[in-house]
């Protein structure tokens, strides 16, 4: 089969499916794409006296700092312009949060954060009574990735298949993210797709894979929960900026020009524009239709922070702000370019904005604290956010 009919035929499969499917534009937006190889960090308790005062407004929902190596995985060329977190599922009234020190859960309505593993493991798709994971396990100086299936009710996991091909044609592996449409379990790597038939949660048979996927830029969820069709970046510069193509359906598409670090939403894309001076501290929220770019955030008002996205609400987005050397915080940036700094904290260590693993559940806004080793979360009543005293 030539690459144009692989193309053709696996855009034809992933637009069968999405006909199908009635996605949610609620889904709460994932982990940044992380994977190839391990860079291990260390990290040291170093709150000044200003956090000391946060901790007052903010739940501390584990009980002891854990002295444990962190994970971060090097980012793959193909991976450089979305970070979404996939760090928090829920199910039977429990809610799993990925973290660096492994994967907690938290009964709704409590703050007592239990941790069930400290393996590598990411959080995959909700099954009837567990949640898939992939596993990453290292053999022959190699990452190998392994679908493992968690089980909800006592915390056990089984390894349901081994050695998961989510490689591209370029050599580049990553785990992007997994979801269930009816019977089959589809998980997403590095421009790839495997499928597998679901008998039932743990009883599953491998059905195809799919390694050429040309237009691969955005996890299926992330395209679907943006209410999209299909989305891919086309003509990356070395600066890895690029047009966004924007297939709404309906024979409705547009091409937004010279974007970077792209995160989709049901409100538009977030992106920056271009490159130079000052574009690294302005964030668009851009109308997908219209390609009008509205400015929500402008560092200039703020000093000249830089703030990433990790997630948003029907309000606005979070993220992380470098604001000095080891200095940061956790901010929120309503779509009306309202700012707020709503935690600081300091690390020994550097942090990138796609570590922070930040998801919304309910009225929390949860998130890993680098400065003490913490999972912690902010109170989010009526859409707005509780601010820190």
């Amino acid at each position: 089969m030539t690459a144009k009919n692989v193309e053709k035929s696996v855009k034809a499969w992933i637009l069968e499916i999405i006909k199908k499917q009635i996605v949610a534009l609620s889904i709460i937006v994932f982990m940044i794409c992380v994977l190839g190889c391990i860079v291990i960090m260390t990290y040291h308790v170093n709150a000044d006296s200003e956090e000391a005062q946060n901790e007052k407004s903010i739940e501390v929902v584990k009980e002891d700092s854990v002295d444990t190596e962190v994970n971060t995985d090097y980012i793959n060329e193909n991976a450089l312009n979305h970070y979404y977190n996939i760090s928090t599922k829920v199910l039977n009234g429990k809610t799993f949060i990925e973290t660096p020190d492994g994967i907690y859960v938290v009964e709704n309505n409590s703050s007592d954060f239990k941790l069930i593993t400290d393996g590598m493991y990411s959080l995959g798709a909700v099954g009837e009574n567990g949640i898939y994971l992939c596993e990453y396990v290292n053999k022959a100086d190699r990452y190998q990735y392994n679908l493992a299936y968690l089980n909800v009710a006592d915390y056990s996991i089984v390894t349901l298949a081994e050695d998961i091909d989510l490689t591209n044609d370029n050599g580049a592996s990553h785990y992007s993210d997994m979801y269930v449409e009816g019977k089959h379990l589809y998980v997403e790597g590095a421009s790839s797709f495997t499928s597998f038939l679901r008998y039932s949660d743990t009883k599953i048979e491998l059905e195809s894979s799919e390694n050429h996927i040309i237009h691969y830029d955005f996890p299926y969820s992330a395209v679907c929960s943006a209410g999209l069709v299909e989305a891919y970046m086309e003509g990356k510069n070395e600066d890895l900026i690029g047009d966004l193509n924007i297939d709404l359906g309906n024979d409705n598409n547009t091409n937004i020009k010279a974007v970077r670090d792209v995160m989709l939403t049901p409100y538009g894309a977030l992106a920056r524009k271009g490159w130079g001076d000052g574009v690294e501290n302005k964030v668009y929220l851009i109308d997908y239709t219209s390609c009008e770019e509205k400015l929500v955030y402008d560092g200039s008002n703020n000093g000249g922070l830089r703030v990433g996205y990790n997630t948003y609400d029907d309000t606005g987005f979070y993220g992380l702000a470098f604001i000095d050397e080891n200095k940061y915080a956790v901010v929120f940036c309503s779509w009306n370019g309202e700012y707020k700094e709503l935690y600081k904290f300091t690390s020994d260590n550097t942090v990138f904005g796609g570590m922070m693993n930040m998801s919304i559940v309910n009225d929390w806004l949860y998130f890993f604290d680098y400065s003490d080793n913490l999972m912690k979360r902010i109170s989010i009543k009526d859409y707005s956010i509780e601010e820190i005293k």
